[in-house]
């Protein structure tokens, strides 16, 4: 409802909600970001050089096409739903996404989830909404699957760090993988090691970059088993 985030056309990102209360976008969520894609937030008052070499203040209301990735978006996504959101290249719909987990925060706006504002969740909002990039290999940090899903659990000092990697493994089809070196996965197992990775840590919400990308269709049906099961 009063989403303006771009164009239409074409499916990108999916954000499912296994928790209580759910995730809402409210007070018209508004982001502004250079014409080459980094945000810029910092620079409100400031001074940007555009791509075709002007010079524009990034306060000035008469540029909002050039520097407002986002405008005025309100949303509220249900406990137990699965939400596709889709938009052309550009639209700005991993803008929006990064805004549901916290890695990106709103020029104006807020975002809660479970009735909470993102920045008073603790130990951090990643405990609660897990992440997966387009290009999961993007978030790989261990050597072996079992390593790469224990990294966020013991980070995070769970005392169940193992029996809830053991969990998410299980969960994600990655049981006979365990051992394996992550460089040795394939692109739907790259896919479902960054869900085990997010799930280990607990997480209630999880919002996915282009899920099926680059994946054939096997990896995307097991993609898809995992999510519709969470959900």
């Amino acid at each position: 409802q009063g989403l303006s985030s771009g164009s239409a056309a074409g499916p990108s990102g999916t954000f499912f909600d296994t928790g209580v209360g759910g995730l809402t976008l409210g007070g018209g969520i508004s982001h502004i970001i250079a014409s080459e894609g980094f945000g810029c937030d910092a620079l409100v008052g400031a001074e940007i050089v555009t791509a075709d070499g002007r010079v524009v203040d990034v306060d000035d209301e008469r540029e909002p096409e050039l520097l407002w990735a986002l405008r005025g978006a309100d949303l509220a996504l249900r406990t137990g739903s699965i939400t596709v959101l889709a938009g052309r290249n550009g639209a700005g719909k991993t803008v929006l996404a990064k805004h549901f987990a916290g890695i990106l925060e709103p020029t104006e706006g807020e975002v809660l989830f479970e009735g909470k504002p993102l920045r008073e969740i603790r130990p951090c909002p990643a405990s609660r909404i897990g992440y997966v990039f387009q290009d999961a290999r993007l978030q790989a940090v261990g050597d072996t699957v079992e390593d790469d899903v224990a990294f966020g659990p013991a980070n995070l000092g769970y005392a169940d760090a193992s029996a809830r990697v053991a969990d998410a493994i299980r969960r994600c089809g990655l049981e006979a993988k365990r051992d394996s070196f992550v460089h040795s996965l394939s692109g739907g197992e790259m896919k479902r090691l960054a869900l085990a990775g997010v799930l280990a840590m607990g997480a209630k919400a999880i919002v996915m970059d282009e899920p099926f990308a680059n994946l054939d269709l096997e990896g995307v049906r097991a993609v898809l088993r995992i999510v519709v099961a969470l959900a």
